[in-house]
């Protein structure tokens, strides 16, 4: 039985999220990453394989805000969030924030360094990421990474490497 309904859960990250990421921006980022990636595993079944938590059909588009109230949409959202504003406030967090996404290994971490990559395009390590996602296009055959990966794909091509765009 949870402690509180799903609506209430949202109410209570959506209220803390700005002091958290103020008083410790790296740790809330990390705090939430773990807590989606709880969500996700909790939601998987045994004896499924792979890394597809299959969130993106709860929220098909990452950028957009949760208009549910269900607890993965909320933690993928608040994830992307904390992301963004601990980015913005200093720069050159990106690759410590990239890197807590690469350490866990469902889809929607995929999605979140996809997002995050078009959202600080202009920074190097941007631009450096979605090259690197780019060089095996395989990535838009996934459609949990499709959206994403159009939209950075999109914003990103003239930008890429000769090699890259050629795949």
């Amino acid at each position: 039985e949870p402690r509180f309904r799903d609506w209430y859960y949202a109410r209570i990250i959506y209220k803390s999220l700005p002091a958290l990421v103020e008083a410790n921006g790296l740790g809330t980022v990390d705090l939430f990453c773990h807590l989606l990636d709880d969500a996700a595993r909790l939601s998987f079944r045994e004896e499924e394989k792979g890394d597809e938590d299959y969130f993106y059909i709860r929220q098909p588009a990452i950028e957009l805000g949760t208009g549910r109230d269900d607890v993965p949409s909320v933690l993928l959202c608040a994830t992307r969030e904390a992301a963004v504003k601990v980015i913005s406030a200093d720069p050159a967090k990106f690759d410590a924030v990239m890197q807590m996404f690469q350490r866990h290994k469902w889809a929607s971490f995929r999605r979140l360094e996809l997002h995050i990559s078009r959202v600080f395009l202009k920074l190097k390590q941007g631009l450096l990421v979605a090259d690197s996602f780019f060089w095996a296009p395989e990535i838009l055959d996934r459609p949990s990474l499709r959206h994403e990966a159009v939209l950075l794909l999109k914003e990103s091509f003239s930008q890429l490497g000769k090699a890259t765009q050629q795949n």
